[in-house]
């Protein structure tokens, strides 16, 4: 079972600094120690982790993960921060969360999606090539895994 976010309302000054991408803010925060380093917020639940994963800020993502963020906790809807990742199609985050041991096959809600379907959904809108796809390989835990990312679908997003 995956883990939820302590939800909360409101969000809390690392999901502050997160959302700014300042990494000397974050670390600051982090070595402060005054905040819950996996609280979910906001009407979706993310987690400061879930921000940088889905602002693309592998730096902050690092030092977040080296802080001991979970990244298997899944946000409103059961969508976890390797969902966010694939949907951008950001190579260098997922590879970050998949050496973190998140699960590949996690299903996010009722609706089924795993973080392969996440890429799918996150085609590039501007892309002309209406059957182009880009094959990406990495590896985790010494299996080789492929993800395709469809270049022509819509961007529509995992949340509303």
């Amino acid at each position: 079972m995956v883990p939820v976010a302590n939800l909360r309302d409101e969000w809390n000054q690392l999901h502050t600094v997160v959302t700014i991408g300042s990494i000397k803010d974050a670390l600051a925060v982090l070595a402060a120690g005054c905040v819950d380093i996996d609280q979910g917020g906001g009407p979706q639940g993310l987690t400061p982790l879930m921000i940088a994963v889905f602002k693309a800020r592998a730096h902050v993502v690092e030092a977040l993960l080296k802080s001991g963020a979970n990244s298997s906790i899944a946000a409103e809807g059961g969508f976890t921060a390797l969902h966010l990742g694939a949907q951008e199609r950001n190579a260098t985050v997922v590879k970050m969360l998949t050496n973190a041991g998140v699960d590949l096959e996690v299903v996010a809600g009722s609706n089924g999606l795993t973080p392969l379907h996440a890429a799918e959904s996150g085609g590039d809108s501007e892309a002309a090539c209406g059957e182009a796809l880009t094959r990406m390989y990495y590896n985790s835990g010494g299996h080789e895994i492929a993800v395709f990312f469809t270049l022509s679908l819509p961007r529509e997003g995992l949340w509303p």
